[in-house]
């Protein structure tokens, strides 16, 4: 930047008749902290966002052309296990874009502070040369990171495609996650918190972020208590469902089999009910010209009322072949019986498509679902309310 950082808020403070930031003493206890806790439904629909988009890490400030980062709390589901995230540092002392400060805690442990550098190609509103950055390879390049090690790297989209060892990705103010589209992983994303002081009245208040910025960083809304377990896990990009058709099945040939490590708790077409749901078994086998397959499923059901799950039962859906081009049904779990698809009872829709020799299936929910999880995971789930 051609004008350092501090000189821009020195100027801008004294013009506003405050006091330097490093002077500023925050309150110790605010009255409203607590309230912008972010606690949104952990059933989530079949639908695929640009999560870091949707819930920015960052404010951009267009009079002084600043990046500043608004202290909000992520919540990230790594293979079953559970971490808090902020970015609470973009620029380094010298004014520096793209170096960036994470606090990172996962659950059960202490925190601790990630430093690295993913410049990229930054900000379109802040790099005059993003066009043209953006045309570069060895620029326009995200930076691959592990949250367990602190270890980073740059890496090309498609080495990124091919690698389970990293969480996050930066490019400048870009950031990915390690599934989808993007990666191999299944890391998912929740927003837990974002201070709402800083954006009173629909407006932002720069002055306020740039205390906090040059002040205790967030640290105060990090760590407060959040059920991260409860938190609304967006669907990646590049996944358009809940029951996404790579955790549930896969290839083997010209048949399917399960992926059946994998759970789910649906959300019951009736308010209070909720279904565990997992494909336990694929069978397949040739029938002259055609494949006729079995599903199984097992489930945990809790009924309206119910204070928790029920007994793990099984469920053998009927039949069906290649024969016909389309087969949609649609299932009422805690009756285990297949309904008209206009049924207010139904839960799930499974669609069968056969095309051109291609086998296309999908799971659709009709309210949302939560997964996949684990079954360590999944029995630490003793009610759906």
């Amino acid at each position: 930047m051609r004008t350092s950082i501090l000189l821009i808020l020195f100027t801008w403070f004294s013009l506003l008749g405050c006091k330097e930031v490093s002077q500023k003493v925050l309150p110790p206890v605010d009255d409203r902290l607590g309230a912008w806790s972010i606690e949104l439904s952990p059933y989530v629909k079949d639908q695929s966002l640009d999560f870091f988009i949707e819930s920015s890490w960052y404010s951009y400030d267009e009079t002084n052309h600043i990046i500043w980062p608004n202290f909000r709390v992520y919540g990230l589901r790594i293979n079953g296990e559970y971490t808090k995230l902020q970015i609470i540092d973009y620029y380094d002392d010298s004014s520096n874009p793209g170096n960036f400060t994470l606090r990172v805690q996962k659950e059960g442990e202490a925190s601790k502070l990630i430093d690295f550098n993913a410049q990229g190609c930054g900000n379109v509103y802040t790099n005059p040369t993003y066009k043209e950055c953006m045309a570069d390879p060895d620029r326009n390049a995200f930076t691959y990171l592990n949250l367990e090690t602190g270890a980073y790297r740059l890496m090309s989209d498609e080495e990124a495609l091919k690698h389970l060892d990293w969480h996050i990705a930066f490019n400048g103010t870009n950031v990915r996650i390690n599934s989808g589209k993007y990666g191999p992983g299944d890391v998912r994303a929740a927003n837990l918190y974002v201070y709402g002081s800083f954006f009173a009245n629909g407006k932002i208040d720069f002055q306020k972020i740039a205390e906090e910025s040059f002040g205790p960083k967030g640290i105060r809304f990090f760590e407060q208590t959040f059920n991260l377990r409860r938190a609304a896990y967006a669907l990646p990009q590049g996944q358009e469902r809940a029951i996404h058709e790579a955790d549930w099945f896969e290839s083997n040939g010209e048949f399917f089999q399960a992926v059946n490590k994998n759970w789910w708790i649906v959300e019951g077409a009736e308010a209070g009910a909720f279904t565990k749901f997992n494909v336990s078994e694929i069978e397949e086998q040739k029938v002259g010209d055609q494949i006729e397959t079995l599903i199984k499923l097992n489930l945990f059901n809790q009924k309206a009322g119910d204070s928790g799950f029920g007994t793990e039962e099984t469920w053998e859906l009927p039949k069906f072949d290649t024969s016909k081009r389309l087969i949609k049904t649609c299932l009422d779990l805690h009756g285990k019986q297949i309904l008209s698809c206009s049924d207010s009872r139904v839960d799930l829709i499974l669609s069968i498509s056969n095309r051109n020799g291609l086998r296309r299936w999908r799971f659709n929910v009709i309210k949302g679902a939560v997964g996949p999880l684990n079954r360590q995971e999944m029995t630490r789930w003793t009610t759906g309310l």
